[in-house]
């Protein structure tokens, strides 16, 4: 991938030596045959605000994620790689 917002391409790349096979992109949005009905458009925007009043720094980022159909309950893949990020057994 040349830019953040370009679409994986996991089929020239699968033994993970540019996308690592565990990297969170992969799990979250595995573009497979079965989650084509499921994809989504997937966002974080880092925002930074300065110094709070206290000389904390007050900054984050933001996650947008919409689905592509309204309605459709989140994909098993993008719920294993929440949990995966959130330190949850691989």
């Amino acid at each position: 991938m040349q830019h953040e917002h370009d679409v994986p391409d996991y089929a020239s790349d699968p033994e993970g030596k540019v996308i690592a096979l565990d990297s969170h992109i992969r799990l979250a949005n595995p573009r497979t045959a079965e989650s084509e009905s499921s994809l989504m458009l997937r966002r974080g925007y880092s925002y930074s605000l300065g110094v709070t009043n206290s000389g904390q720094l007050d900054m984050g980022l933001l996650f947008c994620l919409l689905p592509t159909r309204s309605g459709k309950r989140l994909p098993d893949s993008t719920k294993k790689a929440q949990w995966r990020s959130a330190g949850g057994i691989r």
